[in-house]
């Protein structure tokens, strides 16, 4: 099969953009005070991403 390095490395760029605008986003929710089950939900990112998040911007 065939790899096409150029839309690898374009997937590889979109896919952590959307992680880091998924931490945006949780970080935006942290500071709201939504309960942080409700910000896994949200953004799909788990629990332990979610406190890590909570404890860097304390």
């Amino acid at each position: 099969m065939k790899i096409n390095k150029s839309k690898a490395i374009t997937d590889a760029v979109i896919s952590t953009a959307r992680e880091e605008e998924k931490r945006e986003v949780a970080l935006r929710l942290l500071k709201m005070n939504l309960p942080i089950e409700q910000i896994v939900e949200a953004t799909e990112l788990d629990l332990e991403t979610i406190k890590k998040i909570e404890s860097e911007h304390k």
